[in-house]
């Protein structure tokens, strides 16, 4: 990831793909080391195209997958991803707490990048 960061914003990544890679499972690991500050929102369109790596990919990319049939019109769903991606993302907060009532919070909010909306 070479581009800069705006500030307050995260990058936003779309796969599109029509078929499948021979790699999938390297694919879906590279877009869970980049999600500090990055979400991969993935596109499967035609009915070839692999579930495992639209889904899984936007999984570990922290976020969205939908698939578009051969038949299908892709406006409205591209409109919806599209809305999706630009979800306000909370990005530098802190936690106030008082350590002899509460022993652990899970996951760690010092460990969090960024909070997504849902």
């Amino acid at each position: 990831m070479q581009t800069p960061l705006i500030e307050g914003y995260t990058r936003q990544i779309f796969l599109l793909t029509d078929g499948s890679v021979s790699n999938t499972t390297q694919v879906i690991s590279y877009a869970g080391l980049h999600t500090q500050f990055t979400r991969y929102n993935c596109i499967g369109i035609g009915n070839g195209c692999s579930q495992d790596l639209i889904i899984n990919c936007a999984a570990r990319g922290k976020g969205h997958s939908l698939f578009i049939s051969d038949s299908e019109d892709p406006s409205d769903k591209i409109i919806e991803i599209l809305e999706r991606s630009l979800s306000p993302v909370i990005t530098k907060m802190e936690f106030e707490l008082d350590h002899s009532l509460v022993e652990s919070i899970v996951p760690n909010p010092k460990k969090l990048p960024f909070v997504l909306k849902n």
